[in-house]
């Protein structure tokens, strides 16, 4: 037996290509037989400005009358916040997990961060496979977030100390983290939010040595193995000292593009280079985890094996 899950990012407009990206993930399941066991939903859950109460229509205009139209993705959603969820009323989108407007309780975003685990049994064959799950709120690196939450800077310092712990509380044999915000991109403007993540000094337009939150150092001596992220409307693969890293933010509610263009001086293992519309497919048994780029059509982009 072997866990699967499914990830998309920044779905939050039901426009036609993200229908389309609905339509694609329910066919892939259909057609490997396989469902997935939850779906990561990676920030900029709602486009343009997040929603304003648990009575938002966009719940079910933008969400559960896109995706839950379709049986196979009827299953838990893992939700974090994005950038844009904190432009009206980001604890609604944490507050509607435990609400009965809630289908089925399919939408799952307890807090900020939060942790879940996954055990893969062995079916008699040897020890069973635990894989921990990290949410993590990434929000406080953005301009337009830190203006209008003042104390979001500061605060995603706090977030790295609880992931630290988190982390280091687990025994688990695959660790992943998902988030909004990537660590490594190719575009040129979104390049500067991910060293502020990455790196514990980073400089960014006309301002050098400016302090970052160190969480590239974090999930190495945690040994974590991958971490998720959209924000950029493409799909991207890196990997950096034993951690891998994917993109996963275009599945449709915005054009896909690197926001500013391409950074020359930035090298990234892989970019898709189709503008691509799809979603992300996930499979990790005890000894390996491959991860496709799937696009509207079914087609793999980009598969990625990664052995333990």
């Amino acid at each position: 037996r072997s866990l699967c899950f499914f990830a998309v990012g920044d779905i939050g407009t039901p426009n036609t290509q993200v229908k389309n990206v609905a339509l694609a993930m329910n066919r892939y399941a259909i057609q490997t037989n396989r469902s997935p066991d939850f779906i990561l939903c990676l920030g900029d859950n709602f486009y343009p400005a997040g929603v304003r109460s648990v009575d938002d229509v966009q719940f079910m205009n933008s969400w559960a009358n896109v995706f839950l139209v379709y049986e196979k993705l009827r299953v838990p959603w893992k939700v974090v916040l994005g950038n844009h969820d904190y432009m009206q009323n980001p604890n609604a989108q944490i507050e509607f997990t435990n609400h009965s407007n809630n289908p089925q309780g399919l939408w799952q975003c307890p807090d900020f961060n939060y942790t879940f685990s996954h055990i893969i049994d062995a079916n008699g064959a040897g020890k069973s496979t635990q894989v921990d799950f990290f949410a993590l709120d990434t929000a406080g690196c953005q301009g337009h977030v830190r203006r209008a939450w003042p104390g979001a800077k500061d605060r995603l310092f706090d977030f790295k100390q609880n992931l630290k712990q988190s982390l280091a509380k687990s025994n688990a044999d695959w660790k992943i983290v998902f988030a909004h915000h990537p660590l490594y991109t190719k575009s040129v403007l979104h390049g500067a939010l991910g060293r502020c993540l990455r790196d514990d000094v980073y400089s960014h337009k006309k301002v050098s040595n400016e302090k970052g939150y160190g969480f590239e150092q974090v999930l190495v001596d945690a040994g974590v193995v991958a971490y998720f992220s959209g924000h950029e409307h493409t799909f991207q693969y890196h990997r950096a000292r034993n951690v891998n890293y994917f993109v996963c933010g275009a599945s449709g509610a915005e054009a896909v593009k690197l926001y500013g263009g391409a950074d020359k001086q930035t090298n990234i293992d892989w970019v898709d280079e189709t503008s691509s519309n799809g979603f992300v497919v996930t499979e990790i048994t005890r000894e390996r985890m491959v991860v496709k780029f799937v696009n509207v059509l079914g087609e793999v982009l980009k598969s990625v094996e990664v052995v333990h």
